[in-house]
C-alpha cells in the first residue's frame, strides 16, 4: 500500500490486487479458533497498521469488516475510503466532519484532531474482540459520518 499524488484535495492509494475473502476476525466461543491463530491474526493486523503508519497513512475506519483474510489466513487491511495520507512531517490534521464507525472511534474524535492514535484505539478494540470472542461495544449500528463538530 502506498500513497501517491498527495494534495489537499486528492489522495490516491495503490494496493495489491490479490483476491481476498472476507472473514470475521473476532470469533465467538463456539468458533474453536486456537490461541496461536488469534495471535497470528493480531500480529498480522499490527504489522499491517504499522506499515500504513510508516507510509503516513491513517486509516480512520479500522474495524473487523475492513480486515480481510487471504487464503493463508493472513489479515489484510482494506477500505481506505475515509483514510488520510499525511505529508512526511505531518502528524495530525484538523477536520470539521468525523467519519468512522461507532465502537471503534477513539473517544477524542469529538475534538476534530486526527492523529495516528485514532487507529491505535480501534486496534485495541479489535484485539479485545479477537481475544474474548465478543464485540467490544454494544451499539451495532454503523454510521459513516458522525456529523459536524
Amino acid at each position: 500500500m502506498s500513497c501517491t499524488n498527495y494534495s489537499s484535495d486528492s489522495k490516491d492509494f495503490i494496493s495489491n490486487t490479490k483476491p481476498h475473502f472476507s472473514c470475521p476476525i473476532y470469533a465467538d466461543a463456539s468458533s474453536g479458533l486456537e490461541w496461536r491463530d488469534r495471535y497470528k491474526i493480531i500480529k498480522g493486523i499490527c504489522e499491517g497498521l504499522n506499515y500504513l503508519h510508516t507510509q503516513n497513512i491513517v486509516h480512520l475506519d479500522l474495524k473487523p469488516a475492513n480486515i480481510l483474510m487471504d487464503d493463508k489466513m493472513v489479515p489484510k487491511i482494506t477500505d481506505f475510503g475515509v483514510s488520510r495520507c499525511f505529508k512526511e512531517d505531518q502528524t495530525r490534521t484538523i477536520v470539521t466532519i468525523v467519519a468512522g464507525t461507532p465502537g471503534y472511534l477513539a473517544p477524542e474524535f469529538t475534538n476534530g484532531v486526527i492523529t495516528f492514535k485514532y487507529d491505535l484505539y480501534a486496534l485495541g478494540v479489535i484485539i479485545m474482540e479477537i481475544l474474548t470472542g465478543a464485540k467490544g461495544y454494544h451499539e451495532a449500528g454503523e454510521v459513516r459520518t458522525m456529523g459536524n463538530l
